[in-house]
């Protein structure tokens, strides 16, 4: 099998597929916690193309996004970030080099997994709808969310839907994406706001200030998705969907990969990141079938970088509804994998870790719970079920 990483105008249409989830994180961290647009752009571009050079897939990279949220909301300033990114990465790596990682996974179950996807298939569907009632058209607007925009974020998904029905060769998602923001670029002249601006590098040490507060508030409520999510998960749809391509995307070697990443990336001053089985998945589902893809946008978001406001400024610029439907259709891919669940159990169990993660945003609690359900709860409802049964029969 040809295991060559291409580069072509497909791989660069599977490589926008994760724009949904990329650009809405970078453009909180740049205007609420003061990172530079460098900082975030370059590491991240560079996270990117690395993992496309050695996995040969598209492996994502997305900021933790736990983390985010926290780091978001809280207003935590860079050094604490920073010193959070170090004690996540060097946790990371233990965690792979000792082979702890393998024997964590055994709790993973296949329905524990599932279920993980599929709690993050509705919270990306979730996200795809607020994207529009928070922004409207574009990233930042205050203005109330108008029609025009529900309908052009509909009018893309039938549009991406029907290129995938009728198999084109056409890359349809570089063609809506560079649409999208050439007309937005065109009717506001590119007058987005864009903060953060210049450049940021250099050897960022860790604050000792902030080691405990790190560890407890960032590093700790971010475990738990990482190991479902970014490790397992993303372990397992790489393998579904790329097979023996994917023969270097096991558990202890993507987890090295956050590790190593997370650990250069804090002493450099950036956001720690993450593979994610969402971005796999939406690579795929436009597109992406070599680790050119991510190599492709790796480079893409390093010349945005280089480039100071100019790229930066455009790629915001991107409509609101062109990235929820990119979120919506991600979304689909992750939650139709569940469907090659078929006992009682592993159904039900996915529904339960789906659920809680879905509604509680907590994948730790949801992981737990999914445990008890799996382990014990789930046999008893069966039982339960079963004796209703058949009573009615008699």
């Amino acid at each position: 099998m040809d295991k060559k990483n291409r580069l072509n105008l497909h791989e660069m249409s599977g490589a926008l597929g994760d724009l949904g989830i990329l650009i809405p994180f970078s453009f909180a961290l740049i205007s609420i916690n003061g990172y530079p647009a460098f900082s975030i752009f370059f590491f991240w571009g560079l996270a990117y193309f690395l993992t496309g050079w050695y996995f040969k897939i598209p492996m994502s990279v997305q900021p933790l996004k736990a983390m985010a949220v926290i780091c978001i909301v809280s207003g935590f300033e860079r050094n604490m970030i920073v010193t959070a990114s170090l004690l996540f990465g060097g946790t990371m790596i233990i965690l792979s080099v000792s082979g702890l990682i393998d024997i964590l996974r055994r709790v993973f179950s296949r329905a524990l997994i599932r279920g993980i996807q599929l709690g993050i298939g509705l919270v990306l569907a979730m996200k795809a709808v607020s994207l529009i009632t928070d922004n409207g058209m574009f990233l930042g607007t205050s203005g109330a969310p108008t029609s025009l925009a529900w309908a052009i974020a509909l009018a893309c998904i039938l549009v991406f839907l029907i290129a995938r029905r009728i198999n084109t060769r056409i890359p349809i998602t570089l063609i809506v994406v560079a649409m999208g923001a050439g007309l937005a670029y065109g009717f506001t002249g590119g007058t987005s706001e864009v903060h953060g601006a210049g450049y940021s590098f250099g050897v960022v040490l860790p604050d000792l200030r902030f080691l405990g507060p790190a560890f407890l508030l960032l590093v700790i409520p971010q475990l738990p998705l990482t190991l479902g999510n970014s490790v397992y998960s993303t372990s397992d749809i790489a393998r579904e969907l790329y097979k023996e391509r994917a023969q270097r995307a096991g558990p202890r070697k993507v987890a090295l990969s956050v590790g190593v990443a997370d650990v250069a990336i804090g002493l450099l001053g950036g956001f720690p990141v993450c593979h994610g089985a969402g971005g796999v998945a939406a690579h795929h589902r436009f597109g992406g079938r070599t680790g050119g893809t991510t190599m492709i946008l790796g480079t893409l978001l390093m010349l945005i970088a280089v480039t100071g406001n100019g790229l930066t400024r455009f790629i915001y610029l991107i409509p609101v509804p062109v990235l929820s439907s990119l979120l919506v259709l991600t979304a689909w891919e992750m939650m139709k994998l569940a469907r090659d669940l078929r006992r009682f159990r592993e159904i039900s169990t996915a529904v339960v870790v789906a659920s809680v993660s879905f509604l509680a945003r907590n994948l730790m609690l949801a992981v737990i719970l999914g445990l008890l359900w799996e382990r014990f709860l789930s046999g008893f409802a069966l039982g339960i079920i079963e004796l209703a049964g058949n009573g009615r029969a008699e």
